[in-house]
């Protein structure tokens, strides 16, 4: 081989090197992955015309909410309702059957939406698992270009929290957390209050969920993302703007307040749960936040 040719070649092979960079950079810079944008259009085109508006998230800015759906469901409370069958605290629910059915159905998830989406770690109730088995299973779903969210009844301890979010060796296992704590009276077995007889009982527990994430951030500098989800039945409805009022400056990021469904076990139904509308629930929330919040501005 010629030099000149040896020169040439080397050149070539650096061009080469150089354009799958700086194609991998602009791919990486778009507003959307190309996957992500094929999956918004799908889920697009699959939207009934009547909600395709332009206050529409859904197939615009996200293929819509994700969650693991039938792994751990055991739960060691007791809540009306409950959203689980009879059956539900005698399925497997050891850690690698668990990471195995995430790992497949996030996969599935990753073909079918494309990369960045939120994703719940949600079943029965995910700090039965150990902190290790539940951080492979956040593992597992990151793998997947998902963005996890532990969804917990938020009573557990500081320690299960710290080996969660750190290896053996003391070191930050996630540099960020997303958790969502769900709290209402309508839950029973909390450690301290088994039964709530009203919401603004539980604000010392929602505190202290809080703080444990805060105490995390301040000794291992893994910050946090939290999300509060509330239950909305006839008993509690007219506490919703009591909530809000009282638990909007602790350290929750987002509030979610679900009117009741009629689902899972039947004999923990204690209400008629179509009393509760989701009009209701709407200016309750207005009421506690002290303003009109118009909800056509955004949908999903």
């Amino acid at each position: 081989m010629r030099a000149g040719e040896g020169v040439v070649g080397r050149a070539r092979a650096a061009w080469r090197r150089a354009r799958r960079r700086l194609a991998a950079l602009e791919q990486a810079t778009r507003p959307a992955h190309p996957e992500l944008e094929a999956a918004l259009a799908r889920r697009w085109d699959e939207l009934p015309e009547g909600v395709k508006t332009p206050a529409q998230a859904l197939g615009r800015r996200t293929a819509g909410c994700e969650g693991t759906h039938g792994v751990f469901p055991r739960c060691d409370f007791a809540c009306t309702p409950c959203y689980h069958g009879r059956e539900a605290n005698r399925i497997r629910t050891d850690g690698a059957h668990t990471v195995a059915e995430v790992d497949r159905q996030m996969a599935y998830l990753r073909a079918q939406r494309g990369p960045g989406q939120n994703a719940q770690l949600i079943g029965g109730e995910v700090t039965l698992l150990s902190p290790d088995d539940h951080a492979e299973a956040l593992l597992a779903m990151r793998r997947h270009g998902r963005k996890p969210m532990s969804m917990s009844h938020g009573d557990f301890d500081y320690g299960y929290l710290e080996r969660l979010a750190l290896w053996p060796d003391g070191t930050p296992r996630f540099r960020h957390l997303s958790f969502a704590g769900h709290f209402d009276s309508a839950m029973f077995g909390r450690r301290g209050l088994p039964r709530a007889s009203s919401e603004a009982e539980l604000n010392p527990y929602r505190r202290r969920f809080c703080a444990m994430f805060e105490r995390l951030e301040r000794e291992h500098g893994i910050s946090s993302y939290l999300a509060h989800n509330m239950t909305v039945t006839p008993r509690n409805v007219g506490e919703v703007a009591g909530v809000i009022r009282d638990c909007h400056a602790m350290g929750f990021r987002m509030f979610s307040f679900q009117p009741a469904a009629a689902v899972g076990n039947p004999n923990r139904w204690k209400d008629d749960y179509d009393a509760v509308s989701s009009e209701q629930v709407w200016a309750e929330i207005e009421s506690g936040a002290g303003a009109r919040l118009p909800f056509g501005v955004a949908q999903i």
